[in-house]
């Protein structure tokens, strides 16, 4: 019987899974006070607009924006927002906020933590609410911008013609490029009224859950540490000395 393990003995071996037994229940005992960390995430629906409809490009479009601004999340911005609408400090929500996307599509989704779950649920609904007013004041600011170098250069190839002159041929001739001037900034506002992406609110915040900590994973994993190292330990004591 005491053969069965090899140069272990039976009672060596069976003192190795108490003692991993011992040490499982330290690290759920452990674990179980540890202060809870509580989590939940909304998402938003990142979509561009398309005349012809959507084809592959625009989803993949669609994608990677979810993706960069995934990355926007947890940016000091976001937090300032996010604090003036839950009346708290800024540095409270220090490393709340996380983003990412939906099976890598076009669903951002804002993931907040918190002490408990209501805390982190009010959390998650300002992130979410916090996250799409910076990204769509970013797109306006951005078009804004583009608008604002479009008039310039319009107005730097299209002068007026001989601005002194009242004539009726250049009255007639700055009427018609004061009309390709309107055409052109006309497009351009078209275009980045075309181009700035829609945000969708899917999911303002759903319920929070306990991610941490994990009594049963600390168990299981000191557990099997114990059991490695206390039958390593074993093996190597009841082993035969060469002589």
């Amino acid at each position: 019987m005491n053969n069965l393990l090899g140069p272990v003995r039976l009672t060596t071996a069976v003192l190795c899974l108490a003692i991993s037994l011992i040490a499982a229940a330290a690290a759920y005992e452990i674990g179980h006070h540890l202060t809870a960390t509580y989590a939940a995430s909304g998402t938003i629906r990142v979509a561009i607009s398309a005349e012809n409809g959507i084809n592959d490009q625009d989803v993949i479009a669609q994608n990677d924006l979810a993706t960069q601004y995934a990355q926007l999340v947890n940016s000091p911005a976001v937090e300032r927002l996010a604090a003036k609408q839950l009346g708290v400090p800024v540095a409270d929500l220090s490393g709340t906020f996380s983003g990412s996307t939906v099976d890598a599509q076009n669903i951002l989704e804002v993931t907040a933590t918190g002490r408990t779950s209501p805390e982190a649920e009010s959390r998650a609904r300002a992130g979410v609410q916090a996250v799409t007013a910076y990204l769509t004041h970013a797109t306006q600011r951005q078009a804004a911008q583009y608008l604002a170098r479009l008039q310039q250069n319009v107005k730097t190839q299209i002068p007026d013609p001989y601005p002194s002159l009242n004539t009726l041929r250049v009255t007639r001739l700055r009427d018609n490029l004061v009309g390709v001037r309107a055409g052109f900034l006309g497009q351009g506002a078209r275009d980045a009224a075309g181009d700035q992406p829609t945000l969708q609110v899917v999911n303002p915040g759903g319920s929070a859950s306990e991610t941490a900590p994990k009594p049963k994973l600390y168990a299981l994993v000191a557990f099997v540490v114990a059991l490695i190292v206390t039958a390593r330990v074993a093996f190597m004591i009841s082993r035969p000395t060469e002589v």
